[in-house]
């Protein structure tokens, strides 16, 4: 009992300390992909489609069947019911020439096949991204909660300063109270960014299975994005919605074609009569048979064509919506992470400058200068807002990467 205690302790503490070890962003995309309910449906239908372009293929096969049977009949004429039946029968049918037919069919399930695969795809980038969105984002609430926690020690330090110095007669009054409420309007901020960094973290848990207190991992600055003449056609959308018009096109085909009739030939062996015992003594035979069916007029099949037609339409005004959709999308995307990275360079820029005119009115302010408390206080404000811009442009500078990555369906951003 000793020595499982031991053991359970000791397989406790290596459970602990493995769950506290820091995640990557990439790390929670795998495990998300690997428990998503949307991404185990999307394989499923992948997996239908594939089994419908077996069935499919599975028409060139010859169909082998066998038949028995054995009746009595009795009080009827023996020249309409023989006085019975016994029957055992072997049977081969195939389908010589059919027009085409098969082949368009083979074809139309290839293209759904790599259709599903395409929406498989775009299935799992949207949950990539929904992974990504939520990591980056409790990267940020967790940048802006530290940078609110540094800003409220040193306006504990500065509120102390000012207490005695307002006991010591320098300062108004007003200041200690105007440090406070700087202190308090502070304090809100970081509550606001600590609830959204839970909620943030809670998100990015229920998506990939992590502990809500595990560590993460800053990736760096995106790369830049590009965007190739030929991306919107890797985009997993315009993909799915091209095969899909090839799909119906092949289908509209397999419809035309079944118009052109078709030649069949079987063949069957067994034995074929009355009483059992002379049935397979003596009635033993075989039979070779070829049959060409040309439909002469059928109004289902005049249907279905047309039906066919009008999906092909519609499968290419669908590819065309998928095409627009895609440019716009990306035409977006580009502008937002050129303006996120435009913002993130500046705020860079002007970070060390707020922090140099910050040190620069507290020496002025603790020197007994002519900077007043409210200047340095605002002199504060800036140096936060400008550190929080900096997390802020990085934020929408890989949110635009993450989306340029879902849209295109890759792997990562």
């Amino acid at each position: 009992m000793r020595r499982a205690l031991i053991v359970v302790a000791t397989i406790a503490t290596v459970g602990t300390a493995a769950a506290t070890e820091p995640v990557s962003v990439e790390d929670c995309v795998r495990l998300a992909l690997a428990r998503s309910p949307a991404v185990r449906g999307a394989g499923f239908a992948t997996d239908v489609a594939r089994a419908r372009y077996g069935a499919a293929r599975a028409a060139y096969l010859p169909v082998l069947s066998a038949e028995a049977e054995y009746g009595r009949s009795a009080g009827y004429d023996i020249a309409v019911t023989n006085g019975g039946s016994t029957t055992t029968v072997v049977k081969a049918e195939t389908t010589l020439l059919d027009g085409g037919t098969r082949r368009a069919q083979v074809a139309a399930a290839g293209a759904r096949v790599q259709a599903s695969g395409e929406t498989e795809r775009d299935e799992r980038a949207g949950v990539a991204f929904a992974v990504r969105e939520a990591y980056f984002e409790a990267l940020a609430a967790a940048d802006e909660v530290a940078v609110r926690e540094q800003a409220l020690d040193t306006l504990a330090n500065d509120v102390h300063l000012l207490e005695r110095q307002e006991r010591s007669g320098l300062v108004p009054a007003n200041a200690v109270l105007r440090a406070r409420i700087t202190v308090e309007t502070t304090r809100t901020a970081r509550r606001a960014a600590s609830a959204d960094l839970a909620a943030r973290r809670a998100t990015l848990g229920l998506l990939s299975g992590i502990d809500s207190a595990v560590g993460l991992v800053d990736p760096g600055e995106p790369r830049p994005l590009s965007q190739a003449d030929d991306a919107i056609e890797k985009v997993p959308a315009v993909a799915a919605a091209r095969l899909t018009l090839e799909a119906a096109r092949r289908e509209r085909e397999s419809a035309e074609r079944e118009r052109w009739g078709k030649l069949t030939l079987s063949a069957d062996a067994g034995a074929l009569g009355v009483e059992p015992a002379t049935t397979f003594r003596d009635d033993r035979g075989a039979e070779v048979l070829a049959s060409l069916h040309i439909p002469l007029f059928d109004g289902v099949a005049s249907a279905n064509v047309a039906g066919a037609r009008a999906e092909v339409a519609a499968a290419e005004a669908a590819l065309e919506r998928a095409r627009e959709s895609a440019r716009l999308e990306m035409v977006q995307i580009v502008q937002d992470a050129a303006r996120a990275k435009a913002d993130l360079d500046a705020a860079r820029g002007a970070l060390p400058l707020s922090q140099q005119n910050l040190e620069l009115m507290r020496a002025r302010h603790a020197g007994g200068g002519d900077v007043r408390l409210l200047e340095l206080l605002d002199a504060l404000t800036e140096q936060v807002n400008a550190r929080l811009e900096v997390s802020h442009a990085l934020l929408a500078y890989r949110l635009a990467a993450a989306k340029a990555a879902k849209v295109l369906g890759e792997p990562t951003p």
